[in-house]
């Protein structure tokens, strides 16, 4: 699938600046389970500005070897992929997985979203928004600016389920209050700053500059 998606792209004429991707099957065994690799690396050679620019931006997110990511049979049941983890974490995964265990799914703020969702479903997805904004923050200050912006810690995640409804597939998400407040004020607080950027404070009691909310 990945050798036909290049191709396609090719064909297409689209050309993916900075990147390449590779497929090596059985790359490795974690605890008896095979593991095939999408590695994708980056190219460090870039001619224009933009593919030098995804290869910077690539290299600072996943390092100079780019991302990789492994997918084992663990059983019958359970297809495992991961990305970013030591062999420690991939062997506690499979392990969950062989106990049919789901520990996210114990902790108090996927509990306080997954009440929200439809009980009867065949795929359920959570997606942190606040470590996303975090991470962003973060690239953010890497290339000079800096909003100043904290996230509240432990906010519950946004949840997806996917469902049937006869003969449709029906989506239901959840977007707890909490989190929207958090990134509502988190957005706030970076329009404030970039609109006070390269403003000069008023001058002998003048007024201050139209701007802002």
């Amino acid at each position: 699938m990945t050798d036909a998606q290049q191709a396609a792209m090719k064909a297409l004429g689209v050309h993916m600046a900075g990147t390449a991707q590779t497929y090596i099957p059985a790359a490795k065994t974690v605890d008896g389970v095979v593991f095939d690799e999408l590695k994708s690396g980056i190219n460090m050679n870039g001619k224009t500005p933009q593919e030098m620019q995804v290869a910077q931006i690539m290299t600072m997110v996943y390092g100079p070897l780019g991302p990789s990511a492994f997918m084992g049979i663990v059983n019958d049941q359970s297809l495992l992929t991961v990305m970013g983890l030591d062999d420690a974490g991939i062997s506690a995964a499979i392990a969950a997985a062989k106990a049919g265990d789901d520990p996210m799914a114990k902790t108090s703020a996927v509990k306080s979203v997954a009440t929200q969702l439809p009980a009867q479903r065949f795929a359920v997805c959570y997606v942190p928004l606040d470590l996303w904004a975090t991470t962003g923050f973060g690239y953010a200050k890497m290339f000079g600016i800096d909003v100043g912006v904290t996230m509240p810690e432990n906010l519950p995640p946004m949840g997806t389920t996917w469902s049937t409804d006869g003969t449709a597939i029906r989506a239901d998400t959840y977007l707890p209050s909490q989190l929207t407040q958090a990134l509502a004020a988190a957005g706030m607080q970076v329009y404030m700053k970039t609109q006070n950027v390269g403003q000069q404070p008023p001058q002998n009691g003048a007024a201050p500059a139209p701007g802002g909310l």
